[in-house]
């Protein structure tokens, strides 16, 4: 069914939306279950659709889960769980081959820079070693030197830049049952790749950690702005 927008939404605001891609017009056309849509012609201008997913419905993690499972059914190794994106193989070759495959297919669509990729899942095969059942937790010099790697790289060029009031900013945040975190970066003047140029991330308080996910969510994008 088409989620349609109240019949108060004002002309105005309509074609402010029309503008935006958020909301089309709906015609007399089939919908994906092929039954045709009749449309009462109005007053405000017709009945409208939206053309994206709402925040906050019911079914959306479900959605997003099944859309993003789709478009890595063809990566051997590469399964999604919500947005968290998992590589696994039987060798480090096989671990390999899946990541630049998904680093390839990433960077088509979300101009994400493989190289960060590689070494936010290079440091996670190094210490998710430790967090297998039966074994004992140990910290050891690799661990602390893949560490101090990932820290080094996230900090310095080329992943990092320094502001510039000509460039569109961009304000990243997340939130998970533990914490909220936000990263502030700038797109490059001819690419649609990205910059940081700042982190921030915080603990939940006590309180903060029973909110729901929505919420939580919600709380990241205050805080973050």
């Amino acid at each position: 069914m088409s989620n349609q927008l109240c019949s108060g939404t004002t002309v105005k605001e309509l074609k402010k939306l029309e503008e935006q891609d958020i909301v089309e017009k709906v015609a007399n056309q089939l919908t994906p279950w092929k039954s045709p849509i009749v449309v009462t012609p109005k007053k405000d201008g017709g009945l409208f659709q939206y053309k994206r997913l709402n925040y906050g419905r019911n079914s959306a993690a479900e959605i997003f889960q099944n859309v993003l499972q789709q478009n890595l059914s063809d990566i051997r190794g590469v399964k999604n769980l919500v947005d968290d994106i998992i590589i696994h193989g039987k060798t480090r070759k096989s671990h390999d081959e899946a990541l630049e495959k998904l680093s390839i297919k990433t960077a088509s669509s979300t101009k994400l820079e493989s190289e960060r990729g590689k070494i936010l899942c290079n440091y996670y095969s190094t210490s998710k070693r430790t967090n297998q059942e039966n074994i004992a937790f140990k910290w050891e010099n690799r661990h602390q030197k893949a560490f101090e790697q990932l820290k080094k790289k996230l900090t310095s060029t080329p992943v990092m830049a320094y502001f510039d009031t000509k460039k569109r900013s961009l304000v990243i945040v997340d939130g998970s049952p533990y914490g909220i975190s936000a990263i502030l970066a700038q797109k490059e003047h001819h690419s649609q790749q990205y910059k940081i140029l700042s982190y921030a991330s915080r603990a939940l308080s006590p309180v903060e950690t029973r909110y729901s996910q929505t919420d939580i969510e919600g709380l990241s994008l205050v805080w973050g702005n």
